[in-house]
């Protein structure tokens, strides 16, 4: 990635993204045992804009272009093997976002973004001998909004506390959901701080995914109706060195 700025208030930055693809899947369909295992290389770039209008308002606008990852594989049939392969397109998104700093410790950030997530229906697993089974690799798929806001108080010079909320909509469709692919809304919350120790800095970050479930009728099931749930937790740690 590079990245330039023009002046005191425009910067702006681009960057090529190369992309490993990995899935192993396992299931039965028609009596047949499906189990296979898929990878390979990808690519896609990212452009970004930041734009700061006065001291202490900044706002931003960045795009991640299509991608594309090339995926392959076999699985056994019978006595022998058969091909399987996934060209996966990676979606385009747009991301937009204003900063505000209110004083000389406290900033307040709102996001938003739009995954053109849809665009994984058009993905389809091919296989070479039971084409009937080919399938798309998320069935019934819907573009995704996301909205979130982030604050970040800086108590003194070594540390800065964060803490951040965002919401998104589901992107598996109804008749899309299975129990190998489906999803929910999802609304996170995260806390972190940084430790600034010149010329190094330390940021760590934990959240919380909270459950959300989604019932599938008999009329509207890919495989199987009910209930599905899920949650989780997601954690990082980063360290950067200035020069």
């Amino acid at each position: 990635g590079v990245a330039y700025r023009f002046n005191e208030q425009l910067s702006a930055g681009a960057a090529i993204t190369p992309l490993f693809g990995l899935s192993h899947m396992r299931y039965t369909l028609g009596g047949v045992d499906f189990k296979y295992r898929l990878n390979g290389p990808g690519i896609q770039g990212m452009l970004g804009l930041r734009w700061e209008p006065r001291p202490g308002l900044a706002v931003g606008l960045g795009m991640r272009t299509p991608g594309r990852v090339w995926m392959d594989g076999s699985m056994p049939l019978g006595g022998s093997e058969q091909d399987v392969d996934l060209e996966l397109e990676m979606p385009m998104q747009v991301f937009v976002g204003v900063s505000k700093h209110f004083g000389e410790r406290l900033t307040a950030s709102l996001a938003g973004r739009w995954t053109d997530s849809s665009s994984f229906g058009d993905s389809m697993i091919e296989f070479e001998v039971t084409d009937a089974a080919d399938a798309p690799f998320v069935p019934r798929a819907k573009d995704e909004w996301l909205v979130s806001l982030g604050l970040e108080y800086l108590c003194n010079e070594l540390l800065t506390l964060r803490l951040g909320v965002g919401h998104a909509n589901a992107i598996v469709g109804d008749k899309g959901v299975s129990p190998l692919v489906f999803d929910t809304q999802d609304t996170r919350v995260g806390v972190g701080f940084s430790l600034n120790l010149d010329p190094w800095s330390i940021d760590f970050m934990a959240g919380h995914a909270f459950r959300g479930s989604r019932d599938i009728g008999a009329d509207e099931a890919l495989i199987l109706p009910g209930r599905y749930s899920i949650d989780g937790q997601v954690a990082m740690i980063g360290v950067t060195w200035r020069h």
